[in-house]
């Protein structure tokens, strides 16, 4: 990564001129390169007097100053300039790996609306519950029920306080005994589409496949009842040997589908996570032929690198969104969960279900997907980055109208990898303190740097200088001259004159 130099503007690489003639002067023009001003060299803070390379944009975001003021070297000492910058990563592909089989993504296909229920059978159970009544009342009944289980696409707003408590009333009447738990069960997962009314037929190449084994029901954020492709499906073969095609059918049966909310099925592309969020999603429409093709990339980044978590919540590509907005709109605001993810998300195993009157009168908050002061740190909030290890399906989308002469299908998907590989990418380390050494001694003519021999022979010599210098100081202060001639005491007494 390459750090804008102080004085530099770190998006558009521009000079900020200084207020002070002192420090206007560290930025005087030079004619090298790579020389630092003259008359900056009381500055604390120098900075070459013009970059040595083009500094890459970045005009996508604006980097955090307190992060940016981190690379800023303190150039007061010349060994503190030198080793600026010993140590850099970068994302570097490593290789393209060939293998047998690759893990499919977890393809989950929803209904847009939510209303895909046995409507005979809810009648039903609504005339024996509430007694005489029209469709329509259980109809609005039913759309009320889905508004209040967090499900998208109801227009609540046509419903007045006094519309809402009349609803609230029929449904508590239904509902009798049962928990909103319970209910929710007997309206979605009992009286829901089934898969076989949900798929037409599915392939595996030549191979025809029982959809119903492959694919399985879940939950899906704000979008109802959907089914998933299971974790383990794989595929064997390249492109079109192998791609799966499915043939889907129309399950909106209900009064949501009109002229502003029209027949469509919404793909997501998940990962081996039970939390599939808002996006990535691509919308088929009716007696469309869709063709995926997918490339897949693993990534590898270093543990400390702060634009990366090993936290268990950034682990899948959704996992942190869900959890955010279930506890920042839902949770925490009105201390119940939605009735959808019970059972299914461990962490709201002990929190309540939602009454859906709760729900209709916050229908606009919970639909809503901007999440406000998302980056405060408060108590419920978890900050989402991408995961050290994972792994990315990228996907490559071709739509025409279909064109075959008998549709007994309404939707149409074929998707596949086109060839049995992955591109692996890894952050490495360019430069290490070991690295810098060894680099160094290279270049000096050392051998791999500086060697254990080298390390002796240093010792050595501090040792020698440090005995040299002992015997210096010991000869001159503690030790008596040996040629030093004594004269007898009779002798001194006879020579000196003797005054009178």
């Amino acid at each position: 990564m390459v750090v804008p130099a102080r004085g530099l503007d770190p998006i558009t690489s521009t000079m900020h001129y200084p207020h002070h003639q002192e420090d206007a002067n560290a930025f005087r023009v030079s004619n090298d390169f790579y020389e630092f001003s003259k008359c900056s060299e009381n500055l604390r803070y120098r900075t070459p007097s013009k970059p040595v390379f083009d500094i890459p944009l970045e005009t996508t975001s604006t980097e955090n100053p307190l992060k940016l003021s981190k690379f800023f070297c303190n150039c007061r000492y010349l060994w503190l300039r030198e080793l600026h910058g010993l140590s850099t990563t970068m994302m570097h592909q490593r290789s393209i790996f060939q293998v047998k089989e690759m893990n499919f993504p977890a393809l989950v296909f929803c209904p847009k609306n939510a209303d895909g229920l046995q409507y005979d059978s809810l009648y039903e159970d609504f005339v024996a519950n509430v007694g005489y009544a029209d469709n329509n009342t259980a109809d609005e009944v039913i759309q009320y029920i889905i508004a209040g289980s967090g499900f998208d696409n109801v227009d609540v707003t046509r419903w007045s306080d006094e519309d809402k408590m009349e609803l609230n009333n029929l449904y508590n009447t239904w509902r009798a005994n049962r928990t909103v738990l319970e209910m929710f069960d007997f309206i979605f997962n009992q009286n829901g589409y089934r898969c076989d009314e949900f798929f037409d037929s599915c392939w595996a190449g030549s191979q025809i496949l029982n959809c119903c084994e492959i694919f399985k029901p879940v939950y899906v954020m704000l979008r109802g009842r959907c089914f998933r492709l299971v974790d383990d499906y794989k595929q064997k073969d390249v492109d079109e040997n192998a791609k799966i095609s499915i043939q889907l059918n129309n399950v909106q049966t209900g009064s949501l589908t009109g002229r502003k909310n029209r027949i469509q099925v919404v793909l997501y592309i998940g990962d081996a996570y039970q939390e599939v969020g808002i996006y990535p999603r691509v919308y088929l429409n009716y007696h469309d032929w869709n063709r995926l093709r997918f490339v897949q990339r693993r990534l590898s980044m270093l543990p400390n690198n702060p634009q990366c978590s090993l936290a268990p919540l950034n682990q899948g590509k959704s996992t942190c969104f869900v959890y955010n907005w279930l506890m920042r709109v839902v949770v925490n605001p009105l201390n119940c969960t939605v009735p959808y993810f019970k059972g299914m998300l461990p962490y709201v195993d002990d929190v309540p279900s939602c009454e859906p009157l709760l729900l209709v009168n916050n229908y606009a908050n919970i639909t809503s997907t901007i999440l406000e002061n998302y980056h405060v740190g408060v108590s419920y909030n978890f900050q989402c980055l991408p995961a050290c290890e994972r792994i990315e399906n990228h996907m490559q989308m071709t739509t025409s109208p279909d064109y075959s002469r008998q549709f007994s299908y309404s939707f149409r998907v074929e998707a596949s990898f086109t060839d049995l590989q992955y591109e692996s990418y890894s952050e490495i380390r360019l430069t290490s303190p070991a690295g810098f050494i060894s680099e160094l001694g290279g270049q000096s003519g050392l051998f791999v740097g500086c060697s254990v021999m080298s390390f002796v022979q240093l010792i050595l010599s501090v040792l020698s200088l440090f005995v040299i210098f002992a015997r210096k100081i010991y000869v001159r202060y503690f030790s008596l001259a040996l040629n030093v001639k004594v004269i007898p005491a009779d002798d001194i007494v006879e020579n000196v004159p003797i005054k009178k």
